[in-house]
Protein backbone atom coordinates (compact mmCIF):
# COMPACT_ATOMS: atom_id res chain seq x y z
CA UNK A 1 0.00 0.00 0.00
CA UNK A 2 0.82 3.52 -0.08
CA UNK A 3 0.74 4.18 3.66
CA UNK A 4 3.85 6.02 3.67
CA UNK A 5 3.21 9.10 2.30
CA UNK A 6 -0.20 9.89 4.62
CA UNK A 7 1.95 10.28 7.07
CA UNK A 8 2.74 13.64 5.54
CA UNK A 9 0.23 16.85 6.46
CA UNK A 10 -0.17 18.36 3.27
CA UNK A 11 0.89 21.80 3.27
CA UNK A 12 0.10 23.64 -0.08
CA UNK A 13 -1.55 22.70 -3.38
CA UNK A 14 1.06 20.37 -4.44
CA UNK A 15 1.48 18.74 -1.46
CA UNK A 16 -2.03 18.03 -1.36
CA UNK A 17 -2.03 16.59 -4.83
CA UNK A 18 0.41 13.86 -3.70
CA UNK A 19 -1.04 13.03 -0.37
CA UNK A 20 -4.32 12.68 -2.05
CA UNK A 21 -2.84 10.81 -4.78
CA UNK A 22 -1.50 8.08 -2.20
CA UNK A 23 -4.75 8.27 -0.26
CA UNK A 24 -6.54 7.48 -3.46
CA UNK A 25 -4.14 4.26 -3.79
CA UNK A 26 -4.38 3.12 -0.13
CA UNK A 27 -8.04 3.14 -0.59
CA UNK A 28 -8.43 1.00 -3.64
CA UNK A 29 -5.85 -1.48 -2.54
CA UNK A 30 -7.98 -1.47 0.76
CA UNK A 31 -11.42 -1.61 -0.84
CA UNK A 32 -9.72 -4.98 -3.37
CA UNK A 33 -8.58 -6.27 0.07
CA UNK A 34 -11.97 -6.66 1.46
CA UNK A 35 -13.30 -8.01 -1.58
CA UNK A 36 -10.27 -10.53 -1.84
CA UNK A 37 -10.87 -11.63 1.93
CA UNK A 38 -14.66 -11.63 1.80
CA UNK A 39 -15.17 -13.80 -1.41
CA UNK A 40 -15.56 -16.87 0.40
CA UNK A 41 -18.43 -19.26 0.91
CA UNK A 42 -20.02 -19.36 4.40
CA UNK A 43 -22.67 -21.50 3.87
CA UNK A 44 -24.08 -25.13 1.76
CA UNK A 45 -27.78 -26.01 2.04
CA UNK A 46 -29.89 -28.24 0.52
CA UNK A 47 -32.38 -27.39 -1.61
CA UNK A 48 -34.34 -30.26 -2.50
CA UNK A 49 -35.55 -33.56 -0.59
CA UNK A 50 -33.61 -36.25 -0.41
CA UNK A 51 -34.34 -40.41 -1.24
CA UNK A 52 -32.51 -43.40 -1.95
CA UNK A 53 -29.74 -42.56 0.08
CA UNK A 54 -27.19 -45.32 1.60
CA UNK A 55 -24.32 -43.23 2.64
CA UNK A 56 -23.11 -39.92 2.69
CA UNK A 57 -22.21 -38.51 -1.39
CA UNK A 58 -19.12 -36.76 -2.32
CA UNK A 59 -19.19 -32.90 -2.77
CA UNK A 60 -17.60 -31.03 -5.59
CA UNK A 61 -17.92 -27.23 -5.62
CA UNK A 62 -17.18 -25.39 -8.77
CA UNK A 63 -13.75 -23.87 -8.71
CA UNK A 64 -13.51 -19.98 -7.66
CA UNK A 65 -13.61 -17.46 -10.42
CA UNK A 66 -11.27 -15.02 -9.28
CA UNK A 67 -7.68 -15.63 -10.44
CA UNK A 68 -5.58 -16.30 -8.34
CA UNK A 69 -8.57 -17.97 -5.49
CA UNK A 70 -8.48 -21.06 -3.41
CA UNK A 71 -10.78 -23.83 -4.44
CA UNK A 72 -13.15 -24.58 -1.71
CA UNK A 73 -14.16 -27.50 -0.40
CA UNK A 74 -17.16 -29.48 1.92
CA UNK A 75 -17.96 -32.60 3.13
CA UNK A 76 -21.53 -34.04 3.48
CA UNK A 77 -23.20 -36.45 6.38
CA UNK A 78 -25.60 -38.47 5.98
CA UNK A 79 -28.88 -39.51 8.23
CA UNK A 80 -31.87 -41.31 8.39
CA UNK A 81 -33.76 -43.56 6.42
CA UNK A 82 -36.69 -44.24 4.24
CA UNK A 83 -38.58 -40.96 2.99
CA UNK A 84 -37.09 -39.44 6.29
CA UNK A 85 -33.26 -39.08 4.87
CA UNK A 86 -31.03 -35.69 4.88
CA UNK A 87 -28.04 -34.32 4.53
CA UNK A 88 -26.18 -31.78 6.16
CA UNK A 89 -22.64 -29.87 4.86
CA UNK A 90 -19.43 -29.25 6.52
CA UNK A 91 -16.87 -26.26 5.11
CA UNK A 92 -13.57 -27.92 5.61
CA UNK A 93 -12.36 -25.32 3.62
CA UNK A 94 -14.15 -21.64 2.30
CA UNK A 95 -12.18 -21.16 -0.49
CA UNK A 96 -11.33 -17.60 -1.51
CA UNK A 97 -11.92 -15.77 -4.75
CA UNK A 98 -15.83 -16.30 -5.23
CA UNK A 99 -18.07 -13.37 -6.21
CA UNK A 100 -20.88 -15.41 -6.41
CA UNK A 101 -22.29 -18.82 -5.37
CA UNK A 102 -20.47 -21.80 -7.24
CA UNK A 103 -22.57 -24.66 -8.59
CA UNK A 104 -22.40 -27.59 -5.93
CA UNK A 105 -22.16 -31.19 -7.26
CA UNK A 106 -23.41 -34.47 -5.18
CA UNK A 107 -22.31 -37.88 -6.34
CA UNK A 108 -22.50 -41.53 -4.88
CA UNK A 109 -24.29 -42.47 -1.85
CA UNK A 110 -26.82 -44.77 -3.78
CA UNK A 111 -29.26 -41.65 -4.20
CA UNK A 112 -30.31 -39.16 -7.23
CA UNK A 113 -31.53 -35.68 -7.20
CA UNK A 114 -30.63 -34.32 -4.65
CA UNK A 115 -29.03 -30.74 -4.90
CA UNK A 116 -27.47 -28.47 -2.78
CA UNK A 117 -26.67 -24.24 -3.02
CA UNK A 118 -23.67 -22.76 -1.73
CA UNK A 119 -23.79 -19.27 -0.05
CA UNK A 120 -21.14 -17.04 -0.50
CA UNK A 121 -20.28 -13.67 1.76
CA UNK A 122 -18.57 -11.17 -1.38
CA UNK A 123 -17.91 -7.79 0.26
CA UNK A 124 -17.59 -5.21 -2.45
CA UNK A 125 -17.59 -2.04 -0.89
CA UNK A 126 -18.61 1.15 -3.86
CA UNK A 127 -17.34 4.30 -2.37
CA UNK A 128 -18.56 7.50 -3.39
CA UNK A 129 -15.80 9.86 -5.23
CA UNK A 130 -13.01 10.55 -2.98
CA UNK A 131 -9.85 11.23 -4.84
CA UNK A 132 -8.13 13.97 -5.37
CA UNK A 133 -8.86 16.11 -2.82
CA UNK A 134 -11.10 18.66 -4.40
CA UNK A 135 -9.38 22.49 -3.91
CA UNK A 136 -12.80 23.97 -4.26
CA UNK A 137 -15.00 21.83 -2.01
CA UNK A 138 -12.84 20.10 0.10
CA UNK A 139 -15.99 20.27 3.07
CA UNK A 140 -17.83 17.48 0.51
CA UNK A 141 -14.60 15.82 0.49
CA UNK A 142 -14.27 15.68 3.74
CA UNK A 143 -18.09 14.17 4.11
CA UNK A 144 -17.48 11.75 1.44
CA UNK A 145 -14.47 10.26 3.20
CA UNK A 146 -15.82 9.38 6.16
CA UNK A 147 -19.01 7.16 5.16
CA UNK A 148 -16.24 5.65 3.27
CA UNK A 149 -13.62 4.90 6.37
CA UNK A 150 -16.94 4.18 8.14
CA UNK A 151 -17.44 1.44 5.23
CA UNK A 152 -14.21 0.12 5.44
CA UNK A 153 -13.58 -0.15 9.23
CA UNK A 154 -17.27 -1.67 9.43
CA UNK A 155 -16.09 -4.36 7.02
CA UNK A 156 -13.44 -5.69 8.55
CA UNK A 157 -15.15 -5.09 12.12
CA UNK A 158 -13.12 -2.11 13.27
CA UNK A 159 -14.35 1.56 15.16
CA UNK A 160 -13.08 4.13 13.63
CA UNK A 161 -10.58 7.21 14.69
CA UNK A 162 -12.37 10.73 14.86
CA UNK A 163 -11.69 12.48 11.14
CA UNK A 164 -14.15 14.88 11.35
CA UNK A 165 -13.03 18.67 11.78
CA UNK A 166 -10.26 18.61 9.36
CA UNK A 167 -9.36 22.52 7.37
CA UNK A 168 -6.92 21.73 4.59
CA UNK A 169 -7.08 25.54 3.38
CA UNK A 170 -5.21 25.96 6.94
CA UNK A 171 -1.87 23.82 7.52
CA UNK A 172 -0.65 25.52 10.13
CA UNK A 173 -3.71 24.48 12.58
CA UNK A 174 -2.59 21.39 15.17
CA UNK A 175 -5.59 19.84 14.14
CA UNK A 176 -4.24 18.99 10.44
CA UNK A 177 -1.46 17.07 12.13
CA UNK A 178 -3.87 15.12 14.22
CA UNK A 179 -6.00 14.85 11.46
CA UNK A 180 -3.35 13.24 9.37
CA UNK A 181 -2.23 10.82 12.20
CA UNK A 182 -5.79 9.77 13.25
CA UNK A 183 -6.07 8.67 9.23
CA UNK A 184 -3.08 6.73 8.70
CA UNK A 185 -4.66 5.43 11.85
CA UNK A 186 -7.48 4.27 10.50
CA UNK A 187 -6.03 2.34 7.16
CA UNK A 188 -4.08 0.78 9.42
CA UNK A 189 -6.24 -0.82 11.26
CA UNK A 190 -8.41 -1.78 8.43
CA UNK A 191 -5.21 -3.12 6.56
CA UNK A 192 -4.15 -5.09 9.81
CA UNK A 193 -8.24 -6.44 10.20
CA UNK A 194 -7.82 -7.51 6.89
CA UNK A 195 -5.23 -10.37 8.08
CA UNK A 196 -7.75 -12.51 9.99
CA UNK A 197 -10.74 -10.94 8.06
CA UNK A 198 -13.47 -13.74 7.43
CA UNK A 199 -17.15 -13.36 7.41
CA UNK A 200 -19.56 -14.82 8.92
CA UNK A 201 -22.67 -14.40 6.70
CA UNK A 202 -23.97 -12.37 9.49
Amino acid sequence: MSQANLWNPPTDDIALAIWSKANQIDHEAIVFGIAQKSSRIVSIALTTGVTGYTSAPSVAIAAPDQPGGTQATATCAFTGSGSNQTLTFTITNPGLGYTFSPAVTLSGGGGSGAKATATVNYVKLQLPPLDPVPLNDQITWQNNHLLAHQAMLAAVGKQSTDLSGIDFTDASEEELTFWAFNHIADHIAVASGLAGFLPNGS
